[in-house]
């Protein structure tokens, strides 16, 4: 089992968790842009819309991981131990 976490340290982990969601998320963002400059015409509006769903679940799904395990104890880094 995981280890217990006081309010105020549980608060500062999910910070921390939403934090690298946010991160990657505007890393997949950079690559997105830099993928559509790359094609040969520029995407249709139907497939920009997917696109940003699809980032926006894949958020969504990260942090709600990342939250668990947080919770679980399960999520240390070098920094933690």
């Amino acid at each position: 089992m995981g280890v217990r976490l006081d309010p105020r340290e549980q608060r500062a982990a999910v910070r921390r968790v939403t934090r690298l969601a946010g991160v990657q998320r505007s890393q997949f963002e950079q690559w997105q842009r830099e993928y559509e400059t790359s094609l040969p015409a520029p995407p249709n509006r139907l497939d920009v819309l997917r696109a940003r769903a699809g980032l926006h679940a894949q958020t969504t799904l990260r942090r709600g991981a990342y939250s668990w395990l947080r919770l679980k104890g399960s999520f240390h880094t070098k920094h933690e131990d």
